[in-house]
């Protein structure tokens, strides 16, 4: 006799016989039960990070960070979409919001979830330069005090606010 075959989730066989024979032995005889599980696949959308510079970050990638699709079967080409877009300092979810399986794949076989990324933007590091001054008893402190405007992202106003404190040291 021929083994029982599966391939798909729906070709599940509720009973397997099997037989053991051996000349000298006697005949064994069980039954089992054969069940195909779907694939648990994990689509997780990529994670980024950039410091400030004015413009959005996004990342359209991603990973399969669990299963395998089998054979020829899987995503087709180019049909995942990401969407996430960080413009500001903070942090955003970037998401798989669709995808499209090839031809060739089953969609029972397979149980897919998407996971979130994280999409980030830091503060951008600035470095100040105060120019030291010298004023006469019982003058006041200059304010505001002259400071240098540190560099800032191209089409934004250097609008810092100073305060001036005595030095921690």
């Amino acid at each position: 006799k021929t083994a029982p075959s599966a391939k798909d989730v729906e070709d599940s066989i509720t009973t397997v016989y099997v037989r053991a024979e051996k000349k000298g032995y006697d005949t064994a005889n069980t039954t089992c039960k054969l069940t195909i599980t779907p694939v648990e696949i994990e689509l997780k959308a990529n994670d980024a990070s950039k410091p400030y510079d004015g413009t959005p970050l996004a990342d359209r990638g991603y990973t399969i960070d669990k299963g395998k699709f089998v054979r020829e079967e899987g995503l087709k080409t180019e049909s995942v979409t990401v969407t996430g877009s960080q413009k500001d300092v903070g942090s955003s979810n970037n998401k798989i919001t669709s995808y499209e399986l090839n031809a060739k794949t089953n969609p029972k076989n397979y149980t897919i979830t998407t996971v979130d990324g994280t999409l980030t933007i830091t503060p951008k590091k600035v470095t100040i330069k105060a120019d030291n001054q010298t004023i006469q008893v019982g003058e006041s402190v200059p304010n505001p005090y002259p400071v240098n405007d540190p560099e800032v992202v191209d089409g934004e106003t250097p609008n810092f606010n100073y305060t001036l404190a005595p030095d921690p040291a």
